[in-house]
């Protein structure tokens, strides 16, 4: 009898080390397959296109890989990946054929940056009344013209899926300056409920109040996937207090939901290293992106070996106006340009080249 549990209990173990082995050795392989692909993809140097800011020919030099500016001289840092998450306002995403200016708009638009080495996230915060270059299409998906618009219309001008987050992807490269954006994730409204009960939920200090629930401002609140919707949703763009300033109240409070959804996330996937992974599978009808599963295997440790209690949350530098009774926010370049430097380049100024030297000189 006792030879024979042993036997069970041989096999048993057997049976565990094969599963763990497999498993184990698979996501080794995906994670290797993810970091070649982003590694591939890294040798993209980001130049900062300079047009609009230059004052001076002295002011901003290119040179190869470097940028000079203001005396100082600035390497891309190569450890970079930079992941945009849009936000949409639709419940599902499209699955058929979609008129062109019907997809929805990209009503939240963060750019993830994460830095391999130092394992810092900075998230960029850009107002979906951003004016920018955006592009625009006809009822046959056919180009017209680029012209200046709110940004979040850039996702409006595709099928609701991949093309309008491309089409979004270079409207938001456009105004960082043509700065690399290695991948995307679009979530609809339905994905926010899903996420945030997926992770226990998210627990903050509420911003300010949010009509027709029971959200009041200076409460800490651990919110279930209908409050977080809206949370991150509401905006006050009816009644006496609304106003252009409106959709910056709701990125306040976007940017906090952001960085506690995170935190959560980080702290869920050291208890559980295929955490994220799941995570994307349980809400993928409701999520588009072009992080394939090699990626995302790659991404997940990284984002768990992060401080947690070291993001940067970062708000694109500018001016909110109204006209024609929308909302116009004018990035202020100069003041982007430099957080730019900041966020992807890093100081450089060992070796300057005779050429460079005689422009300064």
């Amino acid at each position: 009898m006792l030879k024979k549990v042993q036997q069970i209990f041989r096999i048993i173990v057997l049976c565990i080390v094969f599963f763990t082995t497999t498993v184990v050795g698979t996501f080794g392989v995906l994670w290797v397959k993810g970091k070649n692909e982003f590694v591939k993809e890294l040798n993209d140097i980001g130049i900062l296109k300079t047009e609009d800011i230059v004052k001076e020919k002295e002011d901003v030099i290119n040179e190869e890989n470097y940028i000079l500016y203001q005396g100082e001289r600035y390497k891309f840092n190569d450890q970079i990946i930079s992941i945009l998450c849009i936000g949409v306002d639709k419940e599902r995403f499209s699955e058929g054929q979609t008129v062109i200016g019907q997809a929805g708009q990209a009503d939240t638009l963060i750019l993830l940056v994460l830095d391999r080495k130092t394992k810092q996230i900075t998230f960029i915060n850009i107002s979906r009344d951003s004016m920018t270059d955006i592009e625009i299409y006809n009822v046959k998906n056919e180009y017209v013209d680029t012209r200046q618009g709110q940004i979040c219309l850039s996702y409006a001008y595709g099928d609701g899926r991949e093309e309008s987050c491309i089409r979004t992807v270079n409207a938001v490269s456009r105004l960082l300056f043509g700065i690399p954006i290695h991948g995307y994730i679009a979530i609809n409204l339905s994905a926010v409920e899903e996420m945030n009960d997926l992770v226990g939920g998210v627990e903050l200090e509420i911003l300010e109040d949010i009509p027709n629930t029971d959200l009041y401002q200076g409460q800490t609140v651990n919110l279930t996937g209908e409050q977080a919707r809206a949370y991150v949703k509401w905006r006050n763009y009816k009644g006496e207090d609304a106003g252009p300033e409106a959709n910056e109240y709701r990125m306040k409070r976007q940017r906090q939901y952001m960085e506690s959804f995170l935190k959560k996330v980080i702290e869920r996937g050291k208890e559980n290293p295929f955490f994220l992974l799941e995570v994307f599978e349980q809400v993928s009808e409701n999520i588009v992106t072009n992080i394939n599963g090699a990626k995302l295997s790659y991404l997940a440790p990284l984002a768990i070996s992060c401080n947690i209690d070291q993001f940067k949350m970062i708000k694109v530098p500018g001016k909110i106006t109204e006209e024609n009774n929308y909302a116009c926010y004018y990035v202020d370049d100069r003041a982007l340009y430099e957080l730019l430097l900041k966020v992807f380049y890093e100081k450089n100024n060992r070796i300057l080249n005779r050429n460079t030297r005689a422009m300064l000189q």
